[in-house]
C-alpha cells in the first residue's frame, strides 16, 4: 500500500512539473506573440531639408527649429549677376513638430514678400521587424502670399491673385547608414500668372539623396525637373534681367 502511494505521488510530481514546463513554454510563445516588436527608420536625411527642398524628415515632437535659407538665381544669367550670386533670396522661418508624424511651419521669403504657411504629414515610416515597409511616404501642402506693391496699381486687382499653393508627395528609402535617396513629385498652383502663355498648374519631378562620406561628413544633393511648356514668362525675364543689372 505504501509502496503505491509513493508511486502515485511520484508519477502525479512528474506530471505537476511536465505541466508546469508545459505552461511556462507556452506563455513564452504567447509573450512573444503578443508583443512583437517594429523597428522604425530613423535619420533618413539629418534636417527636414534635401537641399533647399523639403526631405520626409519632420521636426522632433515638441520641438521648436528656427530656418534661414539662402537661395542662389541661375547660373546661366552669366557674369554679370555673377552667375546667380546677385540674385540670391533668402527665407527666415519656423517649423514645429507637433506628433512623430505631423509638422507645420511658417516664413519670410524676400522673394516679392512671400509669406507661406505648410503642414507635413507622414503616411507611412519605413520600418523592419513585426511591420515590415521599405520605404517612407509623407504628403506636403503649402499657401503662399505675395505682399509686394502691384506693379500696375491702377488696374483692377484681386486679393485672391496674390496666392499660391503648392503640394508634395516624397517616397524616401534608407539602404544602409551611408545611403539615403528620395523622389519628390511636385504641384504649384498660381491664382495669376504674367501671360497667357504661362501655365496655373506646374509640375515637376524631384530626386535627391544623401551619402555618407565619413563620420562627420555628408554630400546632399537635388534636381527637380520642370516639365517643358509650362513656365514661360520666368525664363524671359530671368535673360531680361542679366541684360539690365
Amino acid at each position: 500500500m505504501n509502496n503505491k502511494f509513493l508511486l502515485l505521488l511520484a508519477l502525479s510530481g512528474a506530471m505537476l512539473i511536465s505541466s508546469a514546463k508545459g505552461q511556462d513554454d507556452l506563455m513564452s510563445m504567447i509573450d512573444k506573440n503578443e508583443t512583437p516588436t517594429i523597428d522604425y527608420t530613423s535619420a533618413t536625411f539629418k534636417t527636414t531639408r534635401v537641399v533647399i527642398g523639403q526631405s520626409i524628415e519632420l521636426p522632433p515632437k515638441g520641438n521648436l527649429l528656427f530656418l534661414i535659407s539662402h537661395h542662389f538665381g541661375a547660373l546661366n544669367t552669366g557674369y554679370e549677376n555673377l552667375y546667380g550670386l546677385k540674385q540670391a533670396s533668402i527665407r527666415l522661418g519656423l517649423e514645429y513638430g507637433l506628433t512623430n508624424w505631423l509638422g507645420f511651419g511658417a516664413g519670410l521669403n524676400t522673394d516679392k514678400n512671400t509669406w507661406d504657411g505648410f503642414v507635413k504629414a507622414k503616411v507611412f515610416r519605413q520600418s523592419t521587424g513585426a511591420r515590415k515597409m521599405p520605404v517612407t511616404l509623407d504628403l506636403f501642402a503649402n499657401t503662399a502670399i505675395y505682399t509686394i506693391k502691384w506693379p500696375v496699381p491702377d488696374q483692377k486687382n484681386y486679393f485672391s491673385s496674390r496666392m499660391a499653393y503648392a503640394f508634395q508627395i516624397m517616397i524616401a528609402r534608407k539602404f544602409n547608414s551611408f545611403l539615403s535617396f528620395q523622389l519628390t513629385g511636385s504641384m504649384v498652383h498660381k491664382n495669376m500668372v504674367p501671360t497667357s502663355e504661362d501655365k496655373n498648374d506646374i509640375f515637376t519631378l524631384g530626386a535627391g539623396g544623401r551619402v555618407k562620406v565619413s563620420q562627420r561628413v555628408a554630400l546632399s544633393a537635388e534636381y527637380h525637373y520642370l516639365f517643358t511648356g509650362q513656365v514661360v514668362s520666368t525664363l524671359k525675364q530671368v535673360v531680361t534681367f542679366s541684360r539690365y543689372s
